[in-house]
């Protein structure tokens, strides 16, 4: 069973993400694992060349992809969907006076 761990390794992906973020998180999940390339390919059975691939953003990963790696790992994957906040609408200021009327 893998250490207790306090912290976590997020990305936010947009409409216009690229796969080499997802890479580059995939392989921070896999280096704070102390994993190599090499073992975590044994343990989801497919050749190390595939892993880094993945990890180099040359390969995308479909989400089961992604939760198998992250699995592999000790860890686990959370998707989390909410509302963007539009910049301009959180710097203006509010017309809330407070009152409920």
């Amino acid at each position: 069973m893998p250490p207790a761990r306090k912290e976590s390794l997020e990305l936010v992906l947009t409409a216009r993400f690229h796969p080499r973020q997802l890479g580059a998180l995939l392989k921070a999940v896999r280096v704070a694992a102390g994993v190599t390339q090499t073992e975590l390919a044994r343990r989801l059975k497919v050749p190390y060349q595939n892993v880094g691939r993945l990890e180099g953003g040359i390969r995308e990963g479909m989400i089961s992809t992604v939760n198998r790696y992250v699995r592999a790992l000790g860890w686990e994957l959370v998707i989390v969907a909410r509302p963007r906040i539009d910049p301009a609408r959180a710097a203006a200021p509010s017309n809330d006076t407070g009152s409920d009327e």
